[in-house]
């Protein structure tokens, strides 16, 4: 995997990112977060979530 520093900061994040916009709506805690374990077991560090996804539900998933 690569990585690249974000903007001017000193955080180092993943060259892919995973999309989490179905967590909370098509996919469930449990599938979500066994996703997650892979994504972050292969190296991806960078997660596209927002609070409007599934109407806020992936918030609650994800913590």
């Amino acid at each position: 995997m690569q990585y690249h520093l974000l903007g001017k900061t000193d955080l180092n994040i993943s060259a892919i990112g995973m999309g989490c916009v179905t967590f909370g709506r098509e996919i469930d805690q449990e599938s979500s977060f066994a996703i997650l374990d892979h994504a972050l077991e292969n190296g991806i560090t960078l997660f596209d979530t927002a609070a409007a996804y599934a109407n806020g539900a992936s918030e609650d998933v994800l913590g």
